[in-house]
């Protein structure tokens, strides 16, 4: 799976409403990693209001998965609109979710879409955009007479240690960030003569 080097998303999850004749709009933006994620929020916010008329949404992933739904409204009114906010953001690895309840008076295609797109629009602009750099998961193993290499370059390279097990060797597992995976393995192979294990784990975090 190739995984953009850095993406631009939310910090966290805010929520706007705009009226509009008698119908409300409830946007909510949601930071998401992946599409269980997305699907929980929407599944918990259609229990949550379960009285509203559309719960219409989209979302755009690292990995590439895009997915919107008008749920019921004219197509192409409500999850091509929200998904056009996202998009308009630049943003990725966000779930947009506009509650609607219906007022009783028709708006017509061109300001109901105009309705789910600014709802959006006013959600994202109330979080903190943020850019996220992508980091995978490594394993590392070296000797006690090589543990300095090895904290030297996971210090000097920013990088997250998830656990340190010591044992007859002590095993690192820890997040580097992709970009320098390759110039990390050749520092430690370089620095200790090859007797570093160096191995790379398919798990990646945006941090």
């Amino acid at each position: 799976m190739n995984y953009p080097d850095t993406i631009i998303t939310i910090k966290n999850k805010t929520e706007y409403t705009l009226k509009e004749k008698k119908s409300a709009f409830m946007g909510m933006v949601f930071p998401v990693s992946n599409v269980r994620d997305a699907e929980r929020i929407i599944k918990s916010a259609k229990k949550k209001y379960h009285d509203a008329s559309h719960h219409c949404y989209a979302y755009r992933l690292s990995d590439g998965t895009v997915k919107s739904s008008d749920a019921a409204e004219p197509s192409g009114t409500a999850g091509l609109k929200i998904l056009s906010a996202i998009d308009h953001f630049g943003l990725t690895n966000i779930l947009a979710l506009v509650v609607r309840y219906f007022g009783g008076i028709r708006l017509g295609t061109g300001p109901l879409g105009k309705a789910y797109y600014t709802t959006t629009c006013k959600a994202v602009e109330g979080t903190e955009i943020v850019t996220r750099e992508l980091y995978q998961k490594v394993q590392i193993i070296s000797g006690f007479e090589h543990l300095s290499i090895v904290h030297n370059l996971l210090s000097a390279f920013n990088s997250r240690i998830e656990s340190t097990i010591y044992k007859s060797k002590v095993e690192f597992i820890c997040y580097l960030k992709t970009k320098d995976l390759k110039r990390i393995g050749e520092k430690l192979k370089e620095n200790s003569k090859g007797r570093i294990e160096y191995n790379l784990i398919d798990d990646y975090l945006y941090l």
